[in-house]
């Protein structure tokens, strides 16, 4: 399963997922927010889930004069999470 976004009912989607989710199934979540990277982490704890977290971050290059610079982009957060 997928989730990169939830309309505000981030707890209860991955609660009621992880209910529905065969074991050895996979929850991948994508975040760009602190805050639903929280609420997504204290869930996942709660529901005593194997979770894991990596921390993405892209540059994109941008032309400075007759040159080029890398500008930073938002950091992205990928969660997954799996039921054994």
């Amino acid at each position: 399963m997928f989730i990169g976004g939830s309309g505000g009912e981030l707890g209860e989607l991955i609660q009621l997922i992880l209910a529905r989710l065969k074991p050895g199934g996979r929850l991948v979540m994508n975040f760009v927010t602190l805050e639903n990277l929280a609420t997504a982490t204290a869930a996942l704890k709660a529901s005593g889930a194997a979770w894991d977290v990596v921390q993405l971050q892209a540059s994109r290059s941008q032309p400075i004069l007759d040159m080029h610079r890398m500008a930073a982009q938002n950091p992205v957060w990928i969660v997954t999470a799996s039921k054994d």
